[in-house]
């Protein structure tokens, strides 16, 4: 019982000192309930926390990889991971949580995958899941968008060409999809293509900075 007391005080002063913003009093109580019971997991839960309030991204990322050792199923939490993960660049460890992720609640997360694939540089990988989102989401350019990056990227620039202007003959113009079209036009020598997309998008919607940017470099290169 004198256990139980000290273990369940120990966990609320540290909870209190959380809600203070007084991370590292909070952290000595958690290492109190450690010291007794290195399995506590709301100890564990409640040392993240501090050290994302001290916002000590290595003792965050060390935390969150201790924790899941021992409770690898707390989806909310890994998800939580998922977005510190993200917002240091930490690309494959990000692909490495989405699938543990997948796994566990059998949720459709391609896109969160494929675009933090891209990101990590597996652009094969990840074309393939831009790919097949796009047979039933063809209405949504940012997937056509990365699909035609990463086939640029794995030197199928022509290929992601072709992809473009059938997509514009299909779906219509898109003056984002026809800068990109212009850019791998770019690419791969096709100059007067790209003149041609660029002072196009340029005149249809005179504002258009990237447009006007784009045409002084393809003009530049001449």
């Amino acid at each position: 019982e004198a256990y139980a007391f000290n273990h369940q005080v120990y966990n609320a002063m540290g909870t209190c000192y959380v809600k203070l913003g007084m991370p590292d009093i909070a952290l000595r109580w958690y290492t109190k309930t450690l010291e007794q019971y290195p399995n506590d997991e709301e100890a564990k839960i409640g040392i993240i926390a501090c050290h994302e309030q001290m916002e000590n991204s290595p003792l965050i990322d060390r935390s969150y990889r201790e924790y899941f050792q021992q409770f690898p199923d707390n989806v909310p939490l890994r998800e939580e991971y998922v977005s510190f993960l993200q917002k240091e660049k930490n690309w494959g460890e990000v692909v490495s949580q989405l699938e543990a992720l997948a796994n566990l609640t059998r949720e459709n997360k391609d896109f969160e995958l494929a675009f933090a694939l891209r990101k990590n540089g597996d652009f094969r990988r990840a074309a393939i899941l831009f790919r097949n989102m796009l047979k039933t989401r063809q209405n949504e350019p940012i997937l056509l968008h990365n699909l035609v990056y990463c086939l640029d990227k794995l030197g199928q620039t022509d290929t992601a060409i072709t992809i473009l202007q059938l997509a514009r003959q299909t779906f219509g113009e898109n003056h984002d999809t026809m800068i990109i079209e212009g850019i791998l036009c770019m690419h791969c020598n096709r100059k007067a293509e790209a003149i041609r997309l660029f002072q196009y998008v340029a005149e249809k919607d005179p504002k258009n900075e990237a447009a006007i940017r784009y045409l002084k470099q393809v003009h530049m290169g001449l």
